[in-house]
């Protein structure tokens, strides 16, 4: 509905609309600022749990990846240092003292198991076999297994230097525990394997 009002400045009248109700005009209020903080903090509270477990999901995404990506290329340099010293009968050792020196969480129990195992392909990861099987693992299969208790002193083998053959592959499987740092996430094992062809004359 229209109604006619006096412009202050040029004294003309001009237009209004306006809304009535029971005959009367009037016009809409703004809300007051306690009922608008009210409604902030309640939007607060909405979103606010939303955004932290997103920041949160982000932080824990990152570590994991971290963690990772480090078993992985520490998966790598240990199956190196199988290929160089494969043929010596203190290989195990080696590889074991690699895992140790680079992930530095052994003492933690963070890994799980490590296997040193022959491999057909470059894309083999230990047979199910092997990955069943008790320290100090299966000759029959071609493994030598150690978990976090063998870890700190690695001195027997299932697959042994003197059943290995100078040009084989040989391949290092570790798992590992990762623990989730927010809890958002439960944590999880994650595992990685390399596998490199055993040099020759050693």
């Amino acid at each position: 509905m229209f109604q006619t009002v006096k412009s202050w400045r040029w004294g003309v009248e001009a237009p209004h609309m306006g809304f009535t109700k029971g005959g009367g005009a009037f016009n809409k209020r703004a809300p007051k600022p306690g009922r608008q903080r009210g409604a902030v903090l309640v939007e607060a509270a909405l979103v606010a749990p939303i955004v932290m477990v997103l920041i949160f999901g982000i932080f824990e995404g990152g570590l994991f990846m971290l963690s990772y990506l480090s078993l992985e290329d520490v998966s790598r340099d240990s199956a190196r240092e199988m290929s160089i010293h494969g043929m010596q009968t203190d290989a195990e050792q080696i590889v074991v003292d690699e895992i140790k020196s680079r992930l530095d969480v052994v003492d933690d129990g963070a890994v799980q198991k490590v296997i040193i195992y022959r491999a057909t392909t470059v894309k083999d990861g230990p047979s199910a076999a092997c990955l069943a099987a008790a320290p100090p693992g299966n000759a029959v299969a071609g493994c030598s297994v150690y978990t976090a208790t063998e870890l700190a002193n690695p001195v027997t083998c299932g697959w042994c230097s003197t059943d290995r053959v100078g040009g084989e592959l040989a391949g290092v499987y570790i798992e590992m525990e990762y623990t989730s740092v927010t809890s958002i996430f439960p944590s999880t094992t994650i595992d990685s394997f390399s596998v490199l062809r055993l040099e020759r004359g050693q």
